[in-house]
């Protein structure tokens, strides 16, 4: 089954042009709406960062996931590593030039760091602050870890409608010198798409690689968020 194709884009030539003519006589009146549309709604506000400890520090970001996870979904871990940090060095520092972020370094990235469980099987098994303190990056202060707890691209309604879910467990963990802890810790969840309670059916562009990259997408925004100021409605 497919998804139903959305109605033609195009205009009847007598519609566009009328349009074209309206734009013109309204000329001024539409730039005047433009303009009044690029300042902040006022019914918006500012929502706090959940944690300012980034700025200026050494960071890693780090994913767990289990073993079932790891053999059904192997770059899983990888692909939402990067995912997160590539969100809050693009849209912490350079969109939003968040103060909360500036500086933050980042010397490894998160794929490479998130193999550290597949090269030392032990580390599986410690409390995410003793693998912190072992992942020899020089001058290393913060570790944003991750724990995937569930991650799905299909819709528990029906396994033929396909519906991103994802819930994790972040937590940031301060180094200083030979000792570290858990400063921070949340519960996030994601979904794609966001407010479709059922899922789609399948369609040309819609399988389950599409729903991974969206719900990677979409939890990589809700993890990196945290981190820096951002408007609400």
């Amino acid at each position: 089954m497919r998804i139903r194709s959305l109605p033609s884009l195009a205009l009847p030539l007598r519609v566009a042009a009328g349009a074209v003519l309206l734009a013109l006589c309204l000329g001024s009146t539409c730039s005047q709406t433009v303009m009044t549309s690029s300042f902040r709604d006022p019914t918006q506000h500012d929502v706090a960062v959940r944690y300012e400890g980034l700025k200026g520090q050494i960071c890693a970001v780090m994913v767990w996931s289990d073993e079932k996870t790891r053999i059904d979904l192997p770059l899983l871990a990888y692909d939402l590593a990067n995912e997160v940090q590539n969100r809050i060095i693009d849209e912490g520092q350079m969109r939003l030039k968040s103060p909360t972020v500036a500086g933050a370094v980042f010397p490894e990235t998160g794929r490479r760091v998130s193999r550290f469980y597949l090269d030392y099987p032990d580390s599986q098994f410690q409390p995410a602050t003793d693998v912190a303190l072992r992942l020899g990056i020089d001058g290393l202060t913060r570790v944003i870890h991750i724990e995937i707890q569930d991650f799905a691209t299909r819709s528990d309604e029906s396994p033929d409608l396909f519906k991103g879910t994802a819930s994790v467990k972040l937590r940031v963990i301060e180094i200083a010198g030979d000792s570290a802890k858990v400063a921070y810790e949340d519960a996030i969840t994601a979904a794609f798409p966001h407010g479709s309670p059922i899922g789609l059916m399948g369609a040309d562009n819609v399988d389950d690689a599409m729903i991974y990259r969206e719900t990677i997408g979409m939890l990589g925004i809700e993890i990196a968020k945290r981190f820096y100021p951002r408007v609400m409605d």
